[in-house]
């Protein structure tokens, strides 16, 4: 089969999608299905005319809406992927809900990646009899030479607490500064990092700005998508703020590496917070439940070593280890209708 796929973002600018589309793609490639990976700002009709592909894959059903246009085009089959920003944020937009809608209409199928987020999409979009929950698959996080302490002179007595994505105001990146400051002003060897590009220009420089009013915290700026397993090694704590997740590819990466992680409480953690074993949450924007949970980690050797293991289980829980396989059965399905065969 020959697979196109729209994402909001791809390499060399990292965010969610573009790890989510490039893990897929190898995953098909490797199947020995074709693959073309292509963004709603830098596509060429003329070039997926000459790929021909046989079935549409669009991720984002507001930003991957020129899918809708390409399919009706191509007269091929359209899937589209509901992400985190679609059902938190999109759909209660209301200049966007009326493409929203109608890519979703046109979609032969709709999938998701946590049933959580497809329940709650369910209530508000007529999409009931076409949705699916295909999770996650295993991360690719290769091995590097880059070491994040040596890189920028932390030493092993420094504590680390690292927040990896993007920034713009849905990752609410600024929150955990304030009650980290409260716990640095008992223990000075903490450090608050952020990693990631600045995706919205004004909440940036107000990141930078609060940064600049601390001697613990440090915005480090993008790093390689192949060095992030030098970042997650060297991490005490991964946290992940964000007001809208679908199972964010950095709790599942941070996980798998049995790293304590702590997330907010929001629809898309859900997957992560619920069950016999938990990954450490508090109730968004609570600052004093997130203060406690961070400093409890810090004091308590064995309560982060089994917050860490914690970690790893629920990732064994969540990992969607026939990811490729599920979305290949899915291809087919349609393609197959669609050559008669």
């Amino acid at each position: 089969m020959k697979i196109l796929i729209i994402t909001p973002s791809y390499y060399p600018r990292v965010s969610g999608n573009a790890v989510d589309t490039e893990r897929i793609k190898q995953g098909l490639v490797l199947k020995k299905h074709k693959v073309l990976i292509v963004t709603p700002d830098d596509y060429k009709l003329d070039k997926i005319k000459k790929f021909n592909p046989d079935i549409i894959h669009a991720f984002h059903a507001y930003k991957s809406r020129i899918g809708l246009e390409i399919s009706k085009e191509l007269n091929k089959p359209l899937i589209t992927t509901i992400t985190g920003t679609d059902i938190n944020k999109d759909i209660h937009n209301n200049k966007k809900i009326n493409s929203i809608k109608k890519v979703l209409e046109h979609s032969s199928t709709v999938t998701f990646i946590c049933k959580g987020i497809k329940k709650e999409a369910e209530k508000i979009l007529d999409i009931k009899n076409k949705t699916k929950v295909i999770m996650k698959g295993i991360p690719i996080i290769k091995e590097t030479n880059f070491n994040l302490r040596q890189e920028f002179k932390y030493t092993k007595d420094h504590f680390l607490i690292i927040l990896i994505g993007g920034i713009r105001p849905v990752k609410n990146n600024i929150f955990p500064i304030k009650p980290i400051n409260k716990l640095n002003s008992i223990y000075t060897n903490i450090k608050l990092l952020f990693i990631g590009p600045i995706l919205d220009k004004k909440y940036g420089n107000k990141l930078k700005k609060e940064v600049s009013k601390t001697n613990f915290a440090k915005y480090l700026g993008k790093i390689k998508r192949k060095d992030i397993k030098g970042v997650y090694k060297e991490a005490n704590i991964i946290i992940n703020s964000s007001d809208s997740e679908q199972c964010c590819n950095v709790v599942l990466e941070s996980a798998s590496l049995g790293i304590p992680t702590v997330v907010s409480e929001i629809q898309g953690s859900y997957i992560w917070t619920k069950g016999k074993t938990k990954i450490k949450h508090y109730e968004k924007d609570n600052k004093e439940e997130f203060y406690k949970i961070i400093k409890k980690l810090y004091e308590d050797k064995e309560y982060r070593k089994k917050a860490g293991i914690d970690a790893r289980k629920k990732y064994e829980e969540i990992v969607n280890n026939k990811e490729i396989q599920d979305y290949i059965k899915l291809y087919k399905k349609y393609v197959l209708n669609v050559l008669g065969q």
